[in-house]
């Protein structure tokens, strides 16, 4: 089976408290959906606009790890740049170098997604609940492809609630934390939180708890699953991602849900151990496949 990860890669500048900077780091939602995914299957391909700059820069890295750019869209415009601040608390800023609107020239399409509806594969989305996006896609997805919709932060207000059971009818996993989920459906616990995603009658939610793990919950069963805490945290970014990249893997594989939540886990500890993406995914792939079966708890 094939993997399409369709959002968006960007260059990041890391710009530290100290008066450090990091330049041309990969950094965006698909990147690191697309290394999370790539750990644990070969065929993996990210689908995005992409600048006239962005192969000079990242050329090596998808060499490296055996990753295609033939379904980037290469446009005559500088890839988007975010330029990342962060703070001595631990807080941070992204602010785009180019403005919003340059950013939305690179984002996927309706018309980059239909054609693989009628295949069978697994589909990433990165997305809010615009209707203009996703009812040409729901009404063309008749289920040989499975999709897995990581809901983007601005589409979490109670207000949207109605869009996105609509949109949740028709994909097979949502991808949502828990600070998302509360502000969505407007509940205070996890508990209450897992109660109300039950409702969504989506295959398959995938709750991400932070540091903590992640619950998987379906209609019939919820299972938590600690995050992998011996790995060597440097940069959270890009966590939330990459779990969900594996998510997608490991339910297109049909894996248990215990081994679903371990590949999220695992996914995600490769890259947060360092700012931006790994250099090269297959130097974590037999511990990261011996940790699948044995566990660390």
């Amino acid at each position: 089976m094939d993997y399409y990860i369709c959002s968006t890669s960007v260059i990041d500048n890391l710009h530290f408290s100290n008066g450090d900077v990091k330049k041309n780091v990969a950094g965006g939602a698909g990147i690191y959906a697309l290394a999370g995914a790539r750990l644990w299957h070969e065929s993996t391909k990210l689908i995005c606009g992409a600048g006239n700059n962005y192969a000079a820069t990242f050329s090596k890295w998808y060499r490296d790890n055996h990753l295609t750019m033939d379904y980037l869209k290469f446009v005559n415009e500088k890839t988007p740049i975010n330029n990342v601040h962060y703070f001595d608390d631990g807080e941070r800023i992204e602010i785009p170098e180019y403005g919003e609107d340059h950013y939305k020239k690179f984002e996927v399409t309706v018309d980059d997604i239909l054609p693989l509806l009628d295949h069978s594969c697994g589909i990433y989305i990165f997305r809010n609940t615009a209707s203009d996006f996703w009812l040409p896609i729901l009404a063309n997805h008749h289920k040989s492809a499975k999709i897995l919709w990581e809901i983007a932060a601005d589409a979490c207000a109670n207000d949207n609630l109605p869009s996105v059971r609509e949109i949740c009818q028709s994909i097979d996993v949502l991808s949502i934390n828990l600070s998302e989920a509360k502000k969505l459906l407007q509940v205070e616990t996890e508990v209450d939180a897992i109660k109300e995603l039950k409702q969504l009658n989506v295959p398959l939610v995938f709750l991400r708890l932070g540091k903590k793990g992640q619950t998987m919950i379906t209609e019939k069963n919820t299972i938590f699953v600690p995050s992998f805490d011996k790995g060597n945290v440097v940069d959270v970014t890009g966590g939330g991602n990459s779990s969900s990249g594996a998510v997608l893997v490991g339910y297109c594989e049909k894996r248990s849900l215990l081994k679903i939540g371990r590949m999220a886990s695992l996914s995600a500890s490769m890259c947060l151990s360092q700012y931006g993406v790994p250099k090269e995914i297959d130097s974590f792939q037999p511990n990261a496949s011996h940790l699948l079966k044995e566990g660390w708890y």
